[in-house]
């Protein structure tokens, strides 16, 4: 049973670090995000007002979807953080 257990375990960091990170809303900070011209480009395609503030920059040490809870701009929303997963997840992180 452990063998089987460690096959299984195996297999799944195997495939996770064959795969490579990823960027995501939930997981990366906005710091990481910003980082990468790729993950900017996405960002202030889908987030032209947020991306423009001055204040955005102070919050680099979060991710998007803790920000969303603050959202001033509208730009923020379930459907639009989903747009930007999914394109950012199409990307493959540094």
């Amino acid at each position: 049973m452990k063998q089987l257990i460690s096959a299984i375990v195996f297999s799944i960091v195997s495939a996770v670090t064959l795969a490579g990170p990823t960027y995501s809303v939930k997981e990366r900070t906005i710091g990481d995000l910003m980082k990468d011209p790729a993950a900017r480009a996405i960002l202030e395609k889908h987030l032209p007002s947020t991306t423009s503030n001055a204040q955005f920059s102070m919050a680099e040490g979060f991710t998007l979807e803790f920000i969303a809870g603050f959202d001033q701009t509208g730009e923020l929303t379930e459907d639009n953080l989903g747009k930007i997963g999914q394109e950012l997840a199409a990307l493959k992180a540094d």
